[in-house]
């Protein structure tokens, strides 16, 4: 009866001669974005948004309930700008995502190019220096 180590061992050795499937290589359709929509509409709603995001944020708590309450008509505008800045705080999110799924698909794409050109090149061997290295250290 082989010993625990013994198992042990086979085991190991069972696990290095299994031959492994090759790594599967992720890969992303495109999207269907409409850039028409992304125009000067598009620019100057979000830029109304962030710039009233400002006015909002710039303020104090004791500020910011003197210009609400300045009168009637100003406080209903501000209470209109509630639900329109939760709606572009909605659509930056979605702007996030795809902000970071546009850099990952670039990120992959640079590697993929990176690896191609490194299997290109030549291997260089240690005694070919290139010209002007001495081999001294600096």
């Amino acid at each position: 009866m082989p010993s625990k180590m013994g198992r042990l061992l086979a085991l190991t050795d069972a696990e290095f001669k299994r031959k492994r499937a090759e790594p599967q290589r992720y890969t992303f359709k495109g999207r269907s974005i409409d850039l028409r929509k992304l125009g000067k509409a598009w620019e100057k709603e979000r830029g109304a948004a962030a710039r009233m995001a400002a006015i909002v944020l710039r303020e104090d708590s004791e500020g910011l309930f003197a210009k609400v309450s300045a009168d009637p008509q100003t406080a209903a505008t501000f209470a209109e700008a509630i639900g329109w800045l939760k709606k572009e705080a909605e659509l930056l999110t979605k702007a996030v995502e795809r902000h970071e799924i546009a850099a990952s698909r670039l990120r992959s794409a640079v590697c993929r190019y990176r690896a191609a050109q490194h299997q290109q090149q030549p291997q260089q061997r240690p005694a070919e220096t290139p010209s002007g290295w001495d081999g001294a250290a600096p």
